[in-house]
């Protein structure tokens, strides 16, 4: 696209919208709230809007179990049909005529391409393009199509991205691919098309495609990442925006944690692509901290909207610069289980961070205090992630065979910019797991950065997290 195309749409706002897999609901179940939720949007918008989708709740795990069990001789292999009957039932209910026909045809390609991937499956390797396959053509690629002909069915002008046009072109590391903005860039025609049409676009989240047409995924929770992606694309043209259609606003915690009511929770109205981010890394479901890091890179601020679905007005607002001016300094207490340190010598821990970072594409570690142990200086790690630690214990350990592992640990966090300013702050929280004879077993705080972290049992993770919550109130 020229500049001149560009500057055409200078001024014109236009809204991504995700829904997520609940979103959709069993079966369709919500899809009348998204043609509610969309129309609200379109309404306000000049162009548009975009909707990203996930695959309905529970068919990306079912669509694994199917390409393991073709991978694994060991195991039965599961009929791939299951995978499908969701789009029967919402075709059933919510398309008409030709459009049902349309989809029905689509569904019968679909279904075509992942029972032949399912073949290619080699032993024991459901990994790479044939997984990226098989879990879009029964998941994203599929879902996007089937409320696409639901909106047409209805009587609104609507399309959906085929994989052909697709405008997400990320590198080759297909179970954990990176945007390639510049490359995407060129594909930006494929979505400007139908906006001038003033259709609604549906798109399948968490898909990527080489520059060669391969199917690749992000991460798993790589559809908000779909989302602020197209939203960097159209930021060349428009005034873009992107929801997150949830069913709540942030909270100063998450709502699950046993001992914490949901009186106690407050409303959080704004945050900072550095807070969302924080507390993303420690479990918090507001937006996948790689999509933000997408924007970061970009060198781009976005809005992002994480919205109560039923009730629009209630929203968390998430911007790349500190907003909320007033109120607690602590905006959330979040944590997670399963953690893991790792103790090395500090001479091999560049090469271990460059394979995290640049290899493994993880970002979910700190780095701890580093101490002296036999004269030898140790360098210390917090991993977030106990799967993925497991599934690449071998290749960790090679960096340093005498490393050492500690499993099963609760991390903690407090979120917050402006808790750097405060005093005071992690003793409060030290203090009100003394009050409740909870051990702390590691942690560490940055002024800086208002980082405070603090490691515990896992299994005493969520009164841990209750008591620092109740003590956050100033």
């Amino acid at each position: 696209m020229n500049n001149r195309d560009a500057r055409q749409y200078t001024g014109y706002k236009i809204s991504v919208i995700k829904f997520g897999g609940k979103g959709i609901g069993p079966n369709g179940k919500n899809i009348k709230n998204i043609i509610k939720r969309v129309n609200e949007i379109g309404k306000i918008d000049n162009y548009g809007p975009i909707v990203i989708l996930s695959a309905p709740e529970g068919i990306t795990d079912l669509a694994i179990r199917v390409g393991i069990s073709h991978a694994d001789p060991k195991i039965p292999k599961l009929d791939p049909s299951c995978l499908f009957s969701p789009y029967i039932k919402i075709s059933e209910k919510y398309m008409k005529g030709s459009h049902k026909d349309d989809f029905l045809a689509e569904l019968k390609k679909c279904k075509a391409i992942v029972t032949n991937t399912l073949k290619l499956v080699e032993p024991f390797n459901f990994i790479d393009r044939f997984r990226a396959r098989i879990l879009g053509y029964s998941g994203e690629i599929l879902a996007s199509s089937a409320l696409s002909h639901v909106f047409c069915s209805q009587g609104i002008d609507s399309c959906n991205i085929p994989i052909d046009n697709w405008p997400i072109i990320t590198d080759n590391n297909f179970g954990s691919a990176s945007f390639l903005r510049k490359e995407s860039s060129r594909r930006l025609r494929f979505l400007l098309e139908p906006l001038e049409q003033k259709k609604v676009i549906f798109m399948g989240g968490f898909i990527g495609i080489t520059a060669d047409g391969i199917e690749t995924t992000y991460e798993r929770g790589g559809t908000d990442r779909t989302a602020t992606d197209l939203g960097i694309l159209l930021k060349e043209c428009f005034d873009a925006v992107v929801y997150f259609e949830k069913d709540d606003m942030v909270r100063s915690a998450d709502p699950k944690i046993k001992g914490i009511s949901r009186k106690e929770l407050d409303k959080i109205h704004h945050l900072s692509y550095d807070e969302a981010m924080l507390a993303g890394q420690f479990g918090m479901r507001i937006v996948n901290p790689s999509a933000i890091r997408d924007i970061l890179d970009s060198g781009l601020d976005i809005p992002l909207y994480i919205t109560d679905t039923n009730n629009p007005k209630r929203h968390t607002v998430i911007k790349k610069e500190e907003l909320d001016k007033a109120g607690n300094p602590i905006k959330i207490v979040t944590g997670k289980k399963d953690c893991v340190i790792l103790e090395m010598e500090k001479r091999k821990r560049d090469s271990l961070e460059d394979y995290l970072k640049f290899t493994k594409r993880y970002h979910d570690f700190l780095e701890l205090s580093p101490y002296i142990k036999n004269g030898n200086s140790i360098a210390r790690f917090l991993l977030l992630d106990g799967e993925f630690v497991r599934c690449n214990e071998k290749d960790i350990r090679a960096f340093d065979k005498d490393s050492t592992l500690e499993y099963g640990l609760g991390a903690i966090t407090l979120v917050g910019n402006k808790m750097a300013k405060v005093p005071g702050i992690a003793g409060r929280a030290h203090s009100a797991l003394e009050e409740k004879e909870i051990n702390i077993l590691d942690g560490f705080v940055q002024n800086p950065t208002s980082r405070v972290v603090i490691i515990v049992n896992e299994n005493k993770l969520e009164n841990s997290l209750s008591a620092i919550h109740s003590k956050r109130k100033y």
